[in-house]
């Protein structure tokens, strides 16, 4: 009985920690730092837990905690493979934002046109694009802009 007890305090305590970890990997929106491998082995552990309960014939209610454990990990998983999908879409927008500002004339009045293309945000408020314009010679004048 006291190591069903000891088994299923040692559950609570791994369960414990990865609501915070799904929390945190949700509204981080990345996958960095973050490794499914980890993840993988953990969730074999838990089938071991769960086959050595069925093995001995010792199912009773400490196989809910693995079952819930192996849950939550797999709902981090998951979250981290659609972190990894976002980090993606952001790779391939950040290198068509690029490809587009090298293709601009570098007239001072046309660098200053929106160009939303396909939901693009514009040129004037990506930071590392907007240094592309060259400046006219009144702002030039003016000295260092912000």
């Amino acid at each position: 009985m006291i190591d069903g007890i000891l088994e299923i305090a040692m559950l609570l305590c791994f369960a414990a920690a990865w609501p915070v970890n799904i929390i945190r990997s949700w509204r981080a929106r990345t996958a960095k730092g973050a490794s499914v491998l980890f993840m993988i082995i953990l969730e074999v552990g838990y089938l071991f837990g769960m086959a050595n309960k069925v093995a001995n014939d010792d199912v009773s209610y400490v196989l809910f905690f693995y079952v819930f454990n192996f849950a939550l990990v797999l709902v981090n998983i998951a979250i981290v493979m659609r972190n990894r999908a976002l980090d993606a879409q952001r790779r391939g927008d950040r290198h068509r934002r690029h490809a587009m500002a090298t293709m601009l004339p570098r007239h001072p009045v046309i660098a200053r046109v929106e160009v939303r293309l396909a939901g693009l945000p514009s040129l004037q408020s990506d930071p590392v694009l907007r240094t592309r314009r060259r400046r006219s010679p009144a702002e030039e004048e003016a000295g260092p802009g912000p």
